[in-house]
C-alpha cells in the first residue's frame, strides 16, 4: 500500500468563530423580526392575526380596559431587537456586541411582556411567532456568547 498524502492527514479547521457569531446574530434578527408578522396565540380570537396588528390595536386605545397602550410599544421591542440584532452583525466585534446585547434585552424584554399577556388571557396557547422569538432569543444568545469569547481571547 502507498503513503497516505499528506494533505489528507492534516486536520480540518472548525468554522471560523466570528463568522458563527456574525451569522448567529443574523438568524436571531430574522427570527426575531419574523416572530412579528406570526400569530402568538394558537387558540382563540388572537390566533389569526399578527403580533404586530395586536400591538396596533392596543395603541389605538381600543383595548384600554384590557392591555395599557405602553404594552404596546413594548411589543414593537421585539422587531426592534432583531433589527439590532442584524446592525450588530453587521458592525463587528465590539460594537456588534453592544449593539447586538442591546437588541437581545429589547427583544426579551418585549417577549417577556407578551408571554405574561398570554399567560393572562388563560387558553391562548403557544403559536409560531412565539416558538420563532424564542428560537431567535436562544440564538442570539449563542452568537453574543460567541463574540464575548471572541473577544476576550483577543482574537479581534
Amino acid at each position: 500500500m502507498g503513503r497516505v498524502p499528506s494533505a489528507a492527514v492534516r486536520r480540518r479547521a472548525g468554522p471560523d468563530p466570528a463568522v458563527v457569531a456574525q451569522a448567529s446574530m443574523a438568524v436571531a434578527g430574522g427570527l426575531l423580526l419574523a416572530s412579528t408578522f406570526a400569530p402568538w396565540s394558537d387558540r382563540g380570537s388572537g390566533s389569526s392575526i399578527a403580533l404586530r396588528r395586536v400591538g396596533d390595536l392596543v395603541l389605538s386605545g381600543a383595548v384600554d380596559a384590557w392591555a395599557p397602550r405602553w404594552v404596546g410599544l413594548v411589543v414593537y421591542a421585539i422587531p426592534l431587537g432583531g433589527a439590532l440584532l442584524l446592525v450588530g452583525a453587521g458592525l463587528g466585534s465590539r460594537r456588534g456586541l453592544t449593539v447586538g446585547t442591546a437588541g437581545t434585552v429589547a427583544a426579551l424584554a418585549g417577549g417577556v411582556v407578551v408571554v405574561l399577556a398570554l399567560d393572562r388571557l388563560g387558553r391562548a396557547g403557544v403559536g409560531p411567532g412565539t416558538v420563532m422569538a424564542a428560537a431567535g432569543t436562544v440564538v442570539a444568545a449563542i452568537g453574543l456568547a460567541t463574540t464575548a469569547r471572541i473577544r476576550l481571547k483577543g482574537d479581534t
